[in-house]
């Protein structure tokens, strides 16, 4: 079986970047994969046809194994969703 990326490989690398407070994250397993298909369609949105990438809640992964520039990337995406929506609520 092909190496791909996983769900967790995903959430460790944002939870490590991550500066805000952890009482403002999703507790529950539905809301995490909702930020995390958001982010990976942003990330194929803003790389046009350079970007296949699809998700599959079942395996909790990629259809492959990211680089870690785009692990990061998406990292960051879900980051700035948070950045993003703790501005719009204060």
């Amino acid at each position: 079986m092909a190496k791909v990326t996983t769900y967790d490989d995903i959430w460790k690398e944002f939870l490590v970047i991550n500066k805000t407070e952890n009482i403002n994250l999703p507790q529950t397993e539905n809301k995490i994969y909702d930020i995390i298909h958001s982010a990976v369609k942003h990330f194929n949105n803003k790389m046009h046809e350079d970007s296949d990438l699809e998700y599959n809640d079942e395996s909790e992964s990629l259809n492959r194994q990211l680089t870690n520039t785009e692990q990061l990337i998406i990292a960051h995406i879900i980051r700035y969703y948070f950045l993003q929506n703790g501005l719009t609520y204060y």
